[in-house]
């Protein structure tokens, strides 16, 4: 009611305070909807993200460890074929 009694302090035409009044509160309710979906879709995307880096992470893990062990056993291979020498 303030909003429509301020909008009629400048226009004596109540249908026009009225009808502004509805079309701005249309409007951030809109606004307010939007910002609420696009945080949930932003929260949604962080988390994707975060499960691919997390697996990301494993799988270098993984691999890291694969090729350390496979290295470290040729190298024990060749230091043993050096011994028998």
């Amino acid at each position: 009611m303030k909003e429509i009694a301020d909008k009629l302090k400048n226009n004596d035409n109540l249908y026009t305070a009225i009808s502004n009044t509805i079309a701005t509160k249309a409007t951030t309710v809109a606004l307010n909807e939007e910002i609420t979906r696009a945080k949930a879709a932003e929260a949604s995307i962080t988390s994707d993200v975060n499960a691919k880096l997390s697996k990301k992470a494993n799988s270098t893990a993984l691999n890291d460890y694969v090729l350390t062990t496979v290295l470290n056993e040729q190298v024990n291979t060749l230091n043993a074929a050096i011994d028998a020498k």
